[in-house]
């Protein structure tokens, strides 16, 4: 299948997948990378093509800054050592003493779940609404029933082994001409685990019997968005 020649409903493709405003009134549209560039140092996997969605300039320039933030919180230690996993995210954090500060100070008031700071969150969300459009090629917009983003160290063993699991089985079929119909063929199977740069970002989206976006980053932090 040619991603770039898919046969969805283009109505679809008049709305920004996060925060579904309309090109109809004159708001320029924009394409947005899913994963971000700043999660990810050097290339996509071999064989891959990175992910972008169509979004609204506004967006696209606002929700940089929470991007970042979210990119230099999960490759941050929980020991406020300066210590990082992201090449990427240590020289944002070299550039600006101030985001250093304010990562260590969320890991410092919210160290089991980040989510629950509001400018994590908004990186979160759109980060999990950009896997979801693409995928299904129409924007999730409704406020999810379940957010979490924190280190595997802070989640229990139940929790991370739901987190991990993947059960494919039969159920509704997505945007007919989207990625994911073409995906599930006659089995309705879903996607597994999806690489796009291994030891740093792998993700897996499910969207029966609800829309949920999971991601993996350096091996030990996780993000997990669910639309029921």
């Amino acid at each position: 299948m040619d991603p770039k020649h898919l046969f969805y409903d283009e109505r679809h493709d008049t709305w920004c997948s996060y925060c579904g405003c309309n090109w109809s009134a004159g708001i320029e549209a924009t394409r947005d990378h899913i994963p971000p560039r700043c999660f990810i140092d050097g290339p996509v996997e071999q064989g891959l093509q990175w992910p972008v969605v169509k979004v609204c300039r506004p967006c696209n320039s606002t929700l940089a800054g929470y991007e970042n933030l979210l990119a230099c919180v999960a490759a941050a230690t929980p020991f406020g050592d300066g210590v990082s996993q992201s090449d990427k995210a240590t020289k944002m954090m070299e550039r600006s003493s101030k985001l250093k500060d304010r990562v260590h100070w969320i890991w410092d008031q919210w160290p089991g779940d980040h989510s629950k700071y509001d400018d994590v969150l908004r990186g979160v969300l759109k980060i999990a609404r950009g896997h979801a459009a693409y995928w299904l090629n129409e924007p999730v917009l409704d406020e999810p029933d379940f957010a979490f983003a924190g280190a595997v160290s802070f989640v229990s063993e139940e929790y991370l082994k739901s987190f991990a699991s993947f059960e494919d089985s039969m159920g509704v079929y997505p945007e007919i001409g989207s990625r994911a119909f073409f995906m599930t063929g006659e089995s309705a199977s879903q996607p597994g685990w999806i690489e796009i740069k291994k030891g740093q970002y792998e993700y897996l989206i499910t969207w029966s019997p609800a829309v949920r976006v999971r991601v993996a980053m350096y091996c030990r932090y996780l993000l997990d968005v669910t639309w029921a």
